[in-house]
């Protein structure tokens, strides 16, 4: 779809929504009762909470909420902090995913394409940037599961007093990461990696988009501000060298 400029159809929306998918997307809540959602997924165990149904009156969730969930009708949210929903967090996800899925895809050429009649990952450099890679996913994956941890810990009020700076510089260390992956990609790939075919069609377009992560939801400087500034709050004043 995306290739050929084009948005997926309403019909698609509609079975997204016959599914359980869009209300997989959304909070736990009374809205969700009658959905079945995906793989037995109970309505308490989902995360993410939009506006409308935290701050919207009666009539405004009566009338929005149902036709959203259903498929029939969209809705965007744009938000200036990662208090204000679940899209900082999810992008967060979404980077993790999508660096891991280009790490393994390097790993898998590495080791099939050959050069000089050896494997691609029989040179040092190569590995060296796998390592990279594969270090740099790792960490933002505990990163993110110690995160979710504390959410799943703490009252929607604590997370955000104490929640809020971390998930912040957490949105703010995926981007960084993507870069970091992206870069080494399209090294170990070469001109694979700027072609949208073949078997580096999955590195082209991670390349291409990945700095997608990096202004949606927040840009980079404004969330590391907003983390520090968080911060600032409990710091103790009094303390020095």
């Amino acid at each position: 779809m995306e290739a050929m400029g084009e948005r997926p159809d309403d019909e698609m929306y509609r079975k997204m929504g016959d599914f359980g998918l869009i209300a997989c997307r959304l909070g736990p809540g009374p809205h969700l009762k009658g959905f079945n959602l995906p793989a037995g997924v109970k309505p308490e165990e989902v995360i993410g909470l939009p506006p409308i149904l935290k701050f919207g009156p009666k009539w405004m969730q009566e009338k929005v909420v149902p036709p959203i969930l259903k498929g029939e009708k969209k809705i965007c949210l744009a938000i200036s902090d990662p208090g204000a929903g679940s899209d900082v967090s999810g992008i967060s996800c979404v980077a993790e995913l999508f660096s891991r899925l280009a790490s393994e895809e390097c790993f898998k050429w590495a080791s099939q394409r050959k050069v000089f009649g050896k494997p691609l990952i029989e040179q040092p450099v190569v590995r060296f940037k796998l390592g990279q890679m594969i270090s740099e996913v790792e960490a933002l994956q505990y990163y993110v599961e110690g995160i979710t941890y504390q959410m799943t810990k703490m009252s929607y009020k604590d997370q955000n007093i104490h929640l809020a700076g971390p998930i912040a510089l957490l949105k703010y260390r995926s981007t960084r990461v993507t870069y970091a992956v992206s870069d080494n990609a399209v090294q170990i790939f070469g001109g694979r990696a700027i072609t949208r075919s073949g078997m580096g069609r999955i590195i082209e377009q991670f390349q291409r988009t990945n700095k997608f992560g990096a202004i949606l939801g927040g840009a980079e400087e404004v969330l590391a501000d907003l983390g520090v500034r968080q911060a600032m709050k409990f710091y103790p004043k009094n303390a020095r060298l």
